[in-house]
């Protein structure tokens, strides 16, 4: 595969190369919850998936600082995150059909191949509130955190991660950070996900009971 440039720029407002573009899956993969679904920047994705419309999420200031600052739940665990390390949050985000949204950070960015949507939390953001800015940006994806997951120690962070259920938005317009977004059936994450760091993820995911939309209660 040759090269090309992301069709977003980077915060500095550069063209961002991608070395080895990522390929879409067939559209037939988009329906079947036994296929792993891959979609590209700008590329193809079906109008609603499970009753959820898919399409660029727009919001007015106003509503992105309210999704963005959601209030952390009285019933969240406590987050004790270690002094030296910059707190961080995270989703696991479950459709129905109990595939799971990863991914693919740009050139593999951080030795990640696939992984899931995360990212630095801002002194004014709640974890919850992060989660869903670091989803939308990573992944294209409006999501709902709907309950606490799992807590784990990463490189330079200590990180939150949530269940949650999309709400709208569409892969197609992930940021430059990601150049590939996909739905996989929850069987085959860890064939897909294999750094060490996300691990405990990945066995906290395995060990849930129920499945799709059973989840997110």
């Amino acid at each position: 595969m040759s090269e090309e440039f992301h069709p977003r720029r980077d915060p500095f407002g550069r063209r961002f190369r991608i070395d080895r573009p990522s390929q879409p899956s067939p559209k037939r993969s988009w329906d079947d919850p036994q296929a792993t679904a891959v979609f590209i920047p700008d590329g193809e994705a079906p109008d609603v998936l499970h009753g959820v419309p898919m399409r660029p999420w727009k919001w007015s200031e106003n509503q992105a600082r309210q999704a963005f600052t959601l209030e952390d739940r009285s019933d969240d665990p406590p987050f004790d995150c270690p002094a030296s390390l910059r707190g961080s949050a995270g989703v696991v985000c479950v459709e129905p059909d109990d595939r799971v949204w990863l991914v693919h950070p740009s050139n593999a960015f951080g030795g990640y191949v696939w992984t899931f949507p995360k990212g630095r939390r801002e002194q004014r953001d709640s974890l919850r509130g992060t989660a869903v800015k670091e989803a939308w940006e990573e992944s294209g994806l409006y999501v709902e955190p709907c309950r606490f997951l799992v807590d784990c120690r990463r490189s330079t962070t200590y990180s939150r991660y949530y269940l949650a259920r999309r709400l709208g938005g569409t892969p197609v317009a992930m940021c430059w950070e990601s150049q590939a977004v996909c739905l996989v059936p929850r069987t085959e994450i860890r064939r897909l996900v294999t750094s060490h760091y996300d691990q405990v993820i990945v066995d906290t995911i395995e060990s849930l009971s129920g499945t799709g939309s059973e989840l997110w209660r």
